[in-house]
């Protein structure tokens, strides 16, 4: 006995059904991550070198004091960044509210000695729709600066970052983002790219704090 033939409506239903459950679940995505992993594997290389961190770890935090670190601390470090070479400084620390005015002085000092640091701000709202700025460096440092960068980024349903933005607009202003600015990558504000996470990340030079 043959059985009876579904009926097209019924196939396009569950079509849109499934479809749905993938897309709410991110299944498309997941796959996607892991097919980037396994590429990313196939071409797992050193870094430049060009690009070195400087830690504030658990060495420096007994050595110099517990965190935060008065501002005088950066002011010492970003002249000994700049007395030893560094083409640019980026700062992962926002600077938006007042501490010690003599410690904001100091830091304000030493970032117009300098001239090369970069400062972040942070859009509230995420890099796509970013209007406002919840971390935006008080204009005594900012007017300082070499210039401004984004450190806005997107999680998705892992709490992991695939894709940042080349830059984010405020009013008419753009901010391009940390990683575009020490990549050299351009592009369109609001549009993402993704990193190079084929790099190991262990070959990255990395120096203490307390070491500069």
């Amino acid at each position: 006995q043959n059985k009876p033939e579904a009926k097209p409506w019924k196939l396009l239903l569950w079509t849109a059904i499934a479809g749905l459950i993938f897309g709410l679940i991110g299944f498309g995505e997941i796959a996607e991550d892991t097919l980037r992993i396994g590429r990313n594997s196939l071409h797992w290389h050193k870094a430049s070198g060009d690009i070195v961190l400087v830690k504030s770890d658990d060495q420096s935090l007994r050595d110099v004091g517990r965190w935060p670190w008065p501002r005088r601390r950066f002011a010492e470090l970003t002249d000994r960044l700049s007395e030893a070479g560094a083409k640019r400084i980026f700062y992962d620390i926002s600077f938006y509210s007042r501490s010690e005015p003599e410690d904001d002085r100091l830091f304000a000092e030493a970032l117009q000695r300098s001239k090369r640091v970069v400062l972040p701000v942070k859009a509230r709202s995420g890099p796509d729709s970013g209007t406002e700025q919840d971390a935006f460096p008080l204009p005594m440092f900012a007017r300082h600066v070499q210039g401004l960068g984004t450190i806005s980024a997107q999680y998705n349903f892992q709490n992991m970052i695939w894709r940042l933005p080349y830059s984010i607009s405020v009013g008419d202003r753009h901010f391009r983002s940390y990683a575009a600015q020490m990549a050299g990558a351009d592009g369109p504000a609001g549009e993402l790219f993704v990193p190079d996470y084929s790099i190991d990340p262990d070959s990255i030079p990395a120096v203490s704090a307390r070491d500069v």
